[in-house]
């Protein structure tokens, strides 16, 4: 299953922050979040974002000074991807369980229901804020898969010089 994956990072060019990025994902491989991965993949930004170059790479790395707008937007649509997730998980529980017939998740076993206990899982990563497949999104300065308006508005509002949104397709 492939997913679109943006991670924030703080850098001084782009390719300093697809090597950041890049560093930042290597702790989560081996199917922990990702099995492979590519930059862009089946999400690749097709216009030029930040410089002259222009490379596949380069493409798909978004200085977020250099277009406030479009990383705003960018970074609001991944949070707001999450908050379906969310709620997506909690009706996947609720259908899961009315199906195994199951009234409390005492009873819960492998032999009612093992979707529900995926769900759950699922729903309990993203809750707690760790990365997870599901969380689309990480900043990694700030050390979360969640940002607030405050935290929004400190990127685009001067701290954005030094920020990079690279975009990423994870498979898992």
């Amino acid at each position: 299953m492939h997913t679109q994956h943006l991670i924030l990072v703080k850098a001084n060019d782009w390719e300093e922050a697809l090597n950041n990025a890049k560093a930042f994902l290597e702790h989560y491989g081996d199917s922990r979040v990702w099995d492979w991965y590519d930059i862009g993949g089946r999400w690749c930004w097709k216009e030029g974002n930040h410089d002259k170059h222009d490379s596949h790479q380069s493409l798909n790395v978004l200085k977020v000074s250099d277009n406030k707008v479009r990383a705003e937007k960018i970074i609001r649509e991944k949070l707001k991807r999450q908050k379906n997730e969310i709620i997506s998980y909690n009706k996947r529980i609720v259908e899961a369980m009315k199906k195994a017939k199951i009234s409390c998740l005492n009873n819960i076993n492998q032999d009612n229901e093992r979707m529900t206990g995926y769900y759950l899982y699922s729903l309990g990563q993203l809750l707690a804020g760790y990365y997870c497949f599901d969380s689309g999104f990480y900043d990694v300065a700030y050390g979360s898969p969640y940002i607030d308006d405050e935290r929004i508005g400190k990127i685009l509002d001067g701290e954005g010089n030094d920020y990079y949104i690279c975009n990423f397709d994870l498979h898992n």
